[in-house]
């Protein structure tokens, strides 16, 4: 996701509050939101979306 330096701050500060109450686990539990990366082919998935980041974009990691 790309967002815009000057609304950046404000942006995690409210998608971190979204995501407080999301549940992770096995996705058989209707309680989970989502569940983990838990093979390689959603493994290699997701780190291409990162890897292919433009180069004037930052990678910011969080945890909530």
């Amino acid at each position: 996701m790309l967002v815009q330096d000057g609304v950046h701050d404000e942006f995690l500060d409210m998608l971190a509050k979204a995501a407080e109450g999301l549940e992770t686990g096995n996705e058989d539990e209707s309680k989970n939101y989502f569940g983990p990366l838990n093979n390689i082919n959603h493994f290699n998935s997701v780190r291409s979306v990162l890897d292919s980041v433009p180069d004037h974009a930052e990678c910011r990691w969080f945890r909530v």
